[in-house]
């Protein structure tokens, strides 16, 4: 005979089943690649973000909708973001149901390349001590064509998780950045295409225990003469990895740029000149230089 202790902890237990697939049957799962849009002048009030005559405002509700409301069978979601500014970016944690990847990209060819005019016309800030792009604990996103700036803003932050790509990003625009791509605590990150330079920050590429990849034919350039004391910095066993046929493209409107490595860290230049000097941070923690 039950006490009614049982019977309290298998009603309890019950309930806690009838959540869980009243939850399951709330999420939508989709039959094809799912795109939510976005626009500065869009609305996040009450709006899924699925249609783009009725995008939502900011693309961290679209991320939102993305992750909470839907099983995605496969397919990896787009955020796509329409013309213009937005003064926030996204925080991604874990993957969405269904899938691994989330795609953030600006306007970009149906090819998915992307001209610096192209990238210019969507610009993400941020407020000075935060990141326009924070990923982690297991996030991969990809994020395309568009320009970030925000005086004291992180473009791009990852860590504990394999964040895949980012490409035709203009760093900097009408502002500057306190900082370019920072890796830590076993993350792996890609540019591709083409990166553009066009106004000051600290550093441009910094990781601790992680790895960050300048994949084939890559070309970083410099718009104008800007400062960016540090080009890259690698520490604490990290190794920035340069490929062979990236182009570093008018490296003379860099004229106090550097590179550090430190504690083990490593940067493999595969034979590309990287602007200034490869100098130790620590010569009692040595890095290394692959040349």
């Amino acid at each position: 005979m039950k006490t009614a202790f049982a019977l309290a902890i298998a009603g309890f237990i019950a309930a806690q089943i009838g959540v869980a697939a009243a939850e399951a049957t709330l999420r939508k799962r989709a039959t094809e690649t799912l795109s939510f849009y976005v626009s500065p002048s869009g609305d996040d009030r009450n709006n899924g973000c699925l249609l783009e005559t009725s995008p939502c405002q900011t693309p961290q509700h679209a991320y939102s909708q993305l992750m909470n409301d839907w099983d995605h069978a496969g397919y990896d979601p787009f955020i796509r973001l329409a013309p213009g500014t937005y003064p926030t970016g996204v925080h991604m944690a874990g993957q969405p149901v269904g899938s691994h990847t989330v795609n953030v990209v600006g306007q970009q060819s149906e090819d998915q390349s992307c001209t610096l005019a192209q990238a210019q016309q969507v610009i993400v800030q941020a407020p000075p001590g935060q990141a326009i792009f924070d990923i982690e604990d297991l996030a991969i996103a990809v994020v395309r064509c568009l320009t970030v700036e925000g005086s004291g803003a992180a473009a791009f932050t990852c860590r504990q998780t394999p964040a895949r790509d980012i490409a035709y990003i203009q760093f900097g625009g009408s502002a500057g950045l306190l900082s370019g791509v920072s890796a830590g605590d076993g993350c792996g990150i890609n540019l591709g295409g083409e990166i553009w330079l066009a106004n000051d920050m600290n550093y441009f590429l910094a990781g601790s225990i992680s790895r960050i990849t300048i994949a084939y034919n890559v070309s970083i350039i410099a718009l104008n003469r800007i400062s960016i004391p540090y080009f890259a910095l690698s520490t604490k066993l990290n190794v920035i990895d340069f490929h062979p046929r990236v182009k570093i493209v008018n490296s003379d409107f860099l004229p106090e740029s550097i590179s550090i490595v430190h504690q083990g860290g490593t940067i493999s230049t595969s034979g590309v000149k990287l602007p200034g000097e490869i100098k130790q941070g620590d010569p009692s923690a040595p890095g290394y230089v692959y040349k």
